[in-house]
């Protein structure tokens, strides 16, 4: 068996790993003549490091890990020397301290481009990636044969397309989105300066939230000790556009962003890239051969970082299933409803930033509308660009901000104990589960293992994808897939499946 994957990004790069400890070979087409290195995603949940923690990965992620204080924060602030609404640390709250009794694997904060680094570094021998191979058409002939805009073709028992959000595979399958409009639209200036990592490390958070008369935007702080950093600035096709950031004009507005009269001149740009914000996904994830996984099957709003975890639960649902072609059609079944409760709280998310601006004055209707009727005008570029600035200058009020921000309700959370470990898959290949299995112990070959990392130890060791009976008092049903056992450590019996989500437990008989 072979499978061809679309894209090297991290979900393309995590089904190369996931395909590697079942000893089946791969090849990444990746349309770019390099790996990415704008940090798009920064934040992984600990489900996400489960799966890692499975592929060995996961202390070569920690390890490079900046300080937990650097980023255990967003704050909500005028500047980030300047006035502080809120400071909301997000490792002292009550989801943080219910997480870690869910899951042996720490979330945390690890930009998407060193992510990728991380795993083409250490890709199984089983994986290729090969550059400047953009995707041109397939077809189906014994499996799946992709062509290249280069004239090449490969061959493949199986395709898995991991081109993100704008997906040629997607549209040459003609499968449909469930759509919305675009909800907001951002510059994301991505820029290294250790003068602002020193300014940041007074007052550290992973994200600022900046309300000032002269600067409305998101910063992230990826790194502080390296200076990387990424400014997220609303913006407003086609009446505003990347050649309105100079560099003098990043300049000036990053010294806005740092307050206290600093000065920063050592900004150094390394990539401006407009995003559009939507809420989507694809009606189905496989067509015959081919399969969607990441953002190619779905886009979130970026509240909350659901959009690469779920990637990295859709390679990790996948992978294990071509050890069993018969179960492959359940992909799609499973992972489909699964995506709509994501998007779901993804929405809310987005929502409860729109009510904080809007406390603080902001209302994004109004610069809709603005841009509107802007747009209609001749020299509508100019006018709504002078507005916006003076519509922020008087609207801009933060005497009810202050109150708002003082209830934890209102504040966007960053962990998601629920969203991430306690869910259970609705339909798919189950008997009775579809959680996840407990987050407990067990002796294996006399050793004590988690139970819901065992299946990826036995995967690693073996290089086979095998189902484990846990015996305990109640009788297990007949089940005829490979298995491995061991005996339960709380008196319920349960099937689990490779990826660790319960198949059958006699605690839900009871």
């Amino acid at each position: 068996m072979k499978v061809l994957i679309i894209g090297a990004g991290p979900v393309g790069l995590t089904c190369a790993h996931l395909l590697g400890a079942l000893k089946i070979p791969c090849t990444i087409l990746e349309r770019q003549n390099k790996l990415t290195a704008h940090p798009s995603a920064h934040f992984l949940h600990s489900r996400s490091m489960e799966v890692y923690e499975s592929l060995g990965l996961a202390d070569k992620i920690y390890s490079q890990v900046p300080p937990l204080n650097h980023w255990r924060s967003f704050i909500y602030a005028s500047s980030i020397l300047g006035k502080s609404y809120r400071v909301h640390d997000h490792f002292s709250s009550q989801p943080y301290k219910k997480n870690q009794l869910l899951s042996p694997c720490q979330p945390t904060h690890f930009p998407q481009h060193k992510l990728v680094q991380l795993l083409h570094e250490f890709l199984p021998s089983t994986a290729e990636v090969l550059l400047s191979k953009e995707f041109s058409d397939l077809s189906f002939n014994n499996g799946v044969t992709v062509k290249t805009l280069d004239g090449k073709t490969y061959q493949g028992d199986y395709l898995i397309a991991c081109d993100g959000a704008n997906s040629k595979v997607r549209s040459y399958l003609n499968i449909p989105l469930e759509s919305s409009e675009v909800l907001q639209s951002f510059l994301n200036i991505h820029f290294i300066s250790k003068k602002l990592g020193q300014i940041a490390l007074s007052n550290p958070a992973m994200i600022y939230f900046i309300y000032n008369p002269e600067a409305l935007v998101v910063i992230v702080m990826h790194n502080a000790q390296e200076g990387e950093f990424v400014m997220q600035v609303p913006f407003y096709p086609p009446l505003t556009n990347p050649s309105d950031y100079s560099q003098s004009e990043i300049k000036d507005l990053v010294e806005k962003c740092a307050g206290g009269g600093e000065k920063v001149e050592d900004i150094e740009i390394k990539s401006m890239k407009m995003w559009k914000m939507t809420s989507r996904h694809a009606t189905k994830l496989k067509h015959e051969k081919v399969f969607l996984a990441g953002d190619s099957a779905h886009s979130l709003t970026p509240a909350g970082g659901f959009g690469l975890n779920t990637g990295i639960c859709d390679a990790h649902n996948l992978c294990w299933k071509f050890n069993f072609p018969s179960l492959l059609d359940s992909y799609s079944q499973e992972r489909v409803p699964r995506i709509q409760q994501i998007i779901n709280k993804s929405y809310n998310n987005y929502t409860q930033t729109v009510k904080i601006a809007q406390n603080f004055g902001l209302d994004i209707s109004y610069a809709k509308a603005f841009e509107s009727i802007s747009s209609k005008l001749p020299f509508g570029s100019t006018f709504f660009k002078y507005g916006l600035r003076l519509g922020q200058k008087f609207l801009l009020n933060d005497s009810k901000a202050v109150e708002y921000l003082k209830n934890d309700d209102n504040l966007l959370n960053l962990i998601f104990p629920e969203e991430d470990l306690q869910f259970k898959y609705p339909s798919g290949f189950f008997q009775n589960g579809g959680e996840l299995a407990p987050n407990s112990q067990v002796d294996y070959k006399g050793q004590s293992h988690n139970l819901r990392l065992l299946p990826g130890k036995i995967t690693q060791d073996s290089h086979k994808a095998v189902f484990i009976k846990v015996i305990g008092k109640d009788a297990l049903p007949k089940f005829d897939y490979p298995t491995e056992e061991v005996k339960s450590s709380d008196d319920f019996s349960y099937i689990l499946r490779p990826d660790g989500h319960v198949y059958w437990s006699s605690r839900n008989n009871k």
